[in-house]
This record gives structure tokens, C-alpha cells and sequence, in this order.
């Protein structure tokens, strides 16, 4: 299976190893256009392109990540959709100061970066002076959710991947930010005994950003209430979920390739149909004209060919300068790896 994976300087670690265990190119910043790939995986890049002129699985689109990324973008898109999350105030996308200011609003507040990982950069604002600052440099502000558990749900492909749990260590150093730096670790839960309130707004928060492959990161309240905080669309993985992961998108590009693959081979098989079947059971024909049943029925395509292809008319006539564009297509795009 030829396939690549895309990665950044934030997320080169685990997007290496991913790309190891599905025997896949890696690759941050450069993809030659004239490579053919069965699948590209953008693990946390947005900003590579790739070619597009031709059939490819695509895990994550760049539009997507770049949300994700975005965090009060994102939980704006997430609210319209109805999904729980926390009273969020930015500059441009939710709320603003003029809010707080209305609302009286005198506790603590929460201030990140628009654009964070891996649990960095957490202050508070514990101020309204405070937080126009805050404000004024980009960061957004949210409220402070008083939790009772808190998860980290994965999504792959609209069906639940894995359900992790924070579980605290002997080391706690804070209850708000519940990450490996303040002594709390991933533990593995059955997805089924996990909240299913939770898990529907999950998988219905995933549908709304079009990831297909995410980590969420939620919590019950103490109220019973659940909340959604981000989606992740690279999140660090240990080697264990790399395998799985690898397992899972084989799978996937498995179900998905042969159609793809069909549609590629009726086009890649045309110049050499042309130049073969110019006369066919003895019966001359206009040059370069190719019968449709017939090219078909040679190329032996699968049953999931798109109805497109299946064209009534009994000839296509192709004029000199149409096959010579579809022999210079063919040669600049289909080359060895599709006679391998």
C-alpha cells in the first residue's frame, strides 16, 4: 500500500512513527506532484498541498485541521451545531469584553493562545483589566468548568476509536489543567462504560469539524453536565495506539481503494486501447475512435464504476490534439507505479 504522511514540526514525532508502522512516505513541507498515492495522511498539516489530479484517500483536509487549530473558531462552529461547551470570549469569533463587562463577570477566567498544543500555555485572568489584555494579544477566554472526570475520546472514520480517561497520580499539582505537567495520565476505559451523553456529542462534534480521524477532550461536570473543550486533529500517540491507528487506516483505504483505483485505470488504459484497437474483429473504424462497450469490456473495470463512465453512445470520436493531451496526461501523471 503507497500512501504518505504529513507532519509538522509539532507533530513530527508521532507522525514518523505512524508513518513507519503503515510503511508509508513521511513528509512536512514537499510532495512531488508527479507521485501517486493510495492515501495521504495530514496529521496536523495544512499547509502542504498535494496532487490533485488524481485519485487519493484523503484522512483530515487541510480546511478541517486548520479549524481544529483555530480553537474559538472552533468551539463557535461546535455551539452552532448545539454542542455543549464552555462561555468562551474571543476578539472576533464568540464574545468580547463589552460581554463581561455586562454580565459583571468576577470569577477567574481561563486564557490560552487562538493556535495552543499539547496543554501549553495555560494563564488566568482574574480580572476584567486582565482580561481585555489578554484579549488585545489574541488570546481567548473561558470559563472555568468545575469537573468531576475528565476524558480524551478517539474518533476514527465516525466510529469510536479508543476512550481514555485523566487519572490523577500521587503528584497532583492542579485540578483545572489536567495534563501529564500537573500529574495526571491517559488510563484506557471501555468506550462503553464511558458517558453516553458524552460520547453522542463526541462523535456528533467530529461530524461538525469533518475530521476523520480526532481526539476529543471533554469532562462531566459536577452536575452531571457534559462539556466538549477542543478536538485535536494530531494529538500525541504512544506506540501501542500508532499500530492500532495503522491497522485501522489499512483497513479503511482497503475498502475504499478498489472504486478509486477503477475509476484511474479507465483513463490509464486509453492510450494503449487507441493505439491497439484502431481496427477490431475485422471491422475498420475512423481513426482514433473508440468504442465505449468495448474499451469496457477490455479494461474489465469493477462494478463500482461511477455511471459517468457508463456511456450510451456506441463510438467516441477523439480528435488528434485530444489524444495527444490525454497521452501527455497519461505520461506526466500514470506512470510506473500503476504497472507495478
Amino acid at each position: 500500500m503507497s500512501g504518505i504522511v504529513l507532519g509538522c514540526r509539532k507533530t513530527r514525532i508521532t507522525a514518523r512513527n505512524l508513518a513507519n508502522a503503515l510503511e508509508a512516505e513521511y513528509a512536512e513541507n514537499y510532495v512531488n506532484p508527479n507521485d501517486t498515492y493510495q492515501f495521504a495522511f495530514r496529521y496536523g498539516n495544512s499547509q502542504a498541498n498535494l496532487p490533485s489530479n488524481r485519485p487519493c484517500v484523503i484522512i483530515n483536509t487541510a480546511r478541517s485541521i486548520e479549524i481544529a487549530a483555530n480553537k474559538p473558531r472552533c468551539r463557535k462552529i461546535l455551539r452552532e451545531n448545539e454542542i455543549p461547551v464552555p462561555i468562551t470570549w474571543s476578539s472576533d469569533y464568540t464574545l468580547n469584553h463589552i460581554d463581561l463587562v455586562h454580565r459583571n463577570w468576577s470569577k477567574p477566567l481561563i486564557a490560552r493562545p487562538r493556535y495552543h498544543f499539547q496543554g501549553r500555555n495555560f494563564k488566568f485572568a482574574k480580572t476584567l483589566s486582565q482580561a481585555q489584555e489578554f484579549l488585545n494579544c489574541n488570546y481567548y477566554l473561558q470559563e472555568i468548568i468545575e469537573k468531576l472526570e475528565e476524558y480524551r475520546v478517539f474518533i476514527f472514520n465516525g466510529k469510536f476509536f479508543e476512550v481514555n480517561k485523566k487519572v490523577p497520580t500521587d503528584a497532583v499539582k492542579s485540578d483545572i489543567i489536567r495534563n501529564y505537567g500537573n500529574g495526571w495520565f491517559f488510563q484506557w476505559m471501555p468506550y462503553d462504560t464511558a458517558p453516553k451523553t458524552m460520547l453522542a456529542y463526541c462523535k456528533k462534534a467530529a461530524n461538525a469539524i469533518e475530521l476523520e480521524w480526532s481526539a476529543i477532550d471533554c469532562c462531566i461536570d459536577t452536575a452531571g453536565n457534559a462539556y466538549i473543550f477542543e478536538i485535536n486533529s494530531a494529538p500525541a500517540l504512544i506506540s501501542r495506539k500508532c499500530q492500532k491507528l495503522a491497522e485501522k487506516i489499512q483497513d479503511h483505504v482497503n475498502n475504499l481503494w478498489p472504486q478509486m483505483r477503477g475509476e484511474s485505470l479507465t483513463l490509464n488504459n486509453v492510450e494503449n486501447f487507441v493505439n491497439t484497437h484502431s481496427q477490431l474483429n475485422g471491422r475498420s473504424r475512423p481513426r482514433n475512435t473508440i468504442h465505449i462497450d468495448e474499451f469496457f469490456n477490455d479494461t474489465t473495470p469493477p462494478d463500482t464504476t461511477p455511471p459517468q463512465y457508463h456511456m450510451p453512445p456506441p463510438f467516441i470520436r477523439i480528435t488528434d490534439e485530444e489524444l495527444a493531451r490525454m497521452r501527455r496526461e497519461i505520461r506526466s501523471t500514470y506512470t510506473t507505479r500503476w504497472q507495478r
